[in-house]
């Protein structure tokens, strides 16, 4: 999923899919065999000592910036994106000497103020989309 600037407000972004057609779809797959298979990788965020995984669309939003912010190699304020009214992720990213990139991820929730560290964690180690790019281990 990639969201776009409105074209009447040039402000608020929309996406090509709504949530509850991307829901259906990754339902009906599970159902019915397609998606057996986990997922390549996984958004989390560390409460206390607990890896929490963050839902497929959300984690489709997320996924979206991190790929922008790979393409063009920086991260911009229209990379912060707030989930469900709730998390906050904001992004870092770092490069070396050597052009090795290093994003971090940044969870707050809003309202509480209270923040916790992300992370991309690749599931599959035969697919990686992002060369040359670490995540939080």
């Amino acid at each position: 999923m990639r969201t776009f600037s409105c074209a009447n407000t040039n402000y608020f972004l929309t996406s090509i899919a709504p949530r509850s057609h991307v829901e259906l779809i990754h339902y009906i797959s599970w159902t019915i065999g397609v998606s057996k298979k986990p997922l390549p990788c996984v958004i989390e965020y560390l409460v206390d000592t607990q890896w929490i995984s963050i839902p497929l669309f959300d984690m489709l939003e997320v996924m979206s910036r991190v790929c922008r912010i790979y393409r063009r190699a920086c991260v911009g304020p229209e990379d912060t994106c707030m989930l469900n009214g709730q998390l906050v992720f904001t992004f870092v990213l770092q490069i070396d000497d050597e052009n090795q990139r290093t994003l971090m991820i940044s969870v707050a929730t809003h309202g509480t103020g209270s923040t916790y560290e992300g992370r991309l964690r690749l599931t599959d180690s035969e697919w990686n989309p992002f060369p040359n790019m670490k995540f939080r281990e």
